[in-house]
């Protein structure tokens, strides 16, 4: 079992792997000077967001750096892969987008391709998942969920199912957002309580059981089937 961590150090950016069976530290990779905030494994390259809303693709088989690309505006908050080429980020902006990076890896475009934008988040997504072909983010106390496409454009469902599905074309926002539970706040000079939106924390989607499980600032997990 293995872990990557980054550091920056004098405005150099470097990745190191980290092998939990050894002793010593594995090989370390320098990537380009802006300061890392989020790595993603992807097939056999790293993607390593950064602050400045750039995401840069390092080989593994040999530590050099393929490309980069500006996914934001903002820091890049989280990255997660999907199906074969596909790679979804979201950022400060409050925004999650799905890229394509099938001919940016062959170097055939100068970025990556943009296939649609998840809007609506009020606070920023700190933290996604994917199962299957879905979309699971929150932000403050809120879940979102959204389907996947491999497309461009517009997302027309043939079944009732699939119509209840938000619109996943670029300046149309998710429609599926969840309020969670709220939890009771007492006041201290008696037994009145409040009311406080529940934030959450984290989240990861277990594939084998599928539910999805949520962390939140209570250090409660919230189970979502």
């Amino acid at each position: 079992m293995s872990i990557i961590g980054a550091t920056y150090h004098n405005g150099l950016s470097s990745l190191v792997l980290c092998d939990l069976r050894e002793p010593d530290l594995g090989p370390e990779w320098v990537v380009p000077s802006h300061q890392p905030r989020t790595v993603c494994v992807f097939n056999a390259y790293l993607l390593v967001g950064h602050t400045s809303g750039l995401v840069a693709v390092l080989d593994t088989r040999n530590g050099l750096v393929v490309n980069t690309w500006r996914a934001h505006e903002g820091p890049i908050l989280e990255m997660k892969p999907w199906a074969d080429n596909f790679v979804l980020t979201s950022s400060i902006d409050r925004n999650i987008i799905l890229w394509d990076l099938g001919l940016f890896l062959q170097s055939k475009t100068p970025s990556a391709t943009q296939i649609c934008e998840y809007r609506g988040h009020r606070d920023p997504p700190m933290f996604m998942d994917v199962y299957r072909d879905e979309v699971f983010s929150i932000s403050g106390s809120k879940l979102a969920v959204a389907p996947l496409v491999k497309t461009a454009g517009l997302n027309k469902g043939n079944s009732e199912s699939d119509a209840m599905k938000p619109v996943v074309e670029p300046g149309k926002y998710v429609s599926d957002v969840y309020n969670l539970e709220r939890v009771p706040l007492f006041k201290q000079t008696g037994t009145q309580s409040l009311l406080k939106p529940l934030q959450l924390t984290c989240i990861t989607v277990l594939e084998a059981h599928q539910v999805v499980l949520i962390g939140t600032d209570e250090g409660h997990i919230k189970v979502v089937v």
